[in-house]
């Protein structure tokens, strides 16, 4: 079998920020959000992550899926500023914070729903409006991106959106007004 591998910038190998999208299609969509300035760039956060005890494998055999196929990657340089540069990742997690926390609204809102199943803590800098400002766009990008796969196997339908109930905190909820309203 041939597996097609699609990569648009070499710099995914790079030690540059990045955070990214991972979409796995099974018997539904999964998607899982990570952020990196891994030594071996974004494609080496992702072996990880496709290691046996990785975190991604891990979170799809605890949805009971232990061999998967195919999927998309999603990937956003970060290192046209240095908000994101430094080798703390607080302003990264709180990113990736962001576009998860938008992600899990837009799945709940499509026809052919996706479960976000990645895990990330907030932190102070979610409140800070230059990182808003880069959740949103991102989000936006991936949107569009999200809705041209098209995936040849059956696809998951659930009209009452079971897979939206997630919580988020009273005092994070401004934090997604603004996709909830777009």
């Amino acid at each position: 079998m041939i597996s097609e591998i699609d990569i648009q910038n070499r710099c995914v190998a790079y030690r540059i920020p990045f955070i990214y999208v991972i979409m796995v299609k099974e018997i539904r969509t999964y998607v899982y959000v990570g952020q990196t300035r891994d030594n071996n760039g974004m494609l080496g956060r992702l072996s990880g992550h496709l290691k046996p005890n990785g975190t991604l494998s891990q979170r799809l055999i605890d949805k009971g899926i232990d061999n998967y196929g195919e999927m998309k990657i999603f990937a956003c340089d970060l290192s046209g500023t240095d908000l994101f540069s430094d080798l703390y990742s607080r302003r990264r997690t709180a990113l990736e914070y962001l576009v998860q926390i938008r992600l899990k609204v837009i799945g709940c809102e499509k026809t052919f729903p996706f479960e976000v199943i990645s895990n990330v803590y907030d932190n102070d800098h979610i409140y800070d409006q230059q990182i808003i400002n880069y959740a949103d766009k991102i989000v936006a990008e991936l949107s569009k991106n999200i809705l041209k796969v098209s995936w040849e196997k059956g696809i998951y339908q659930n009209k009452k959106a079971g897979n939206c109930l997630f919580v988020i905190k009273e005092e994070y909820k401004n934090c997604i007004i603004q996709v909830l309203h777009s």
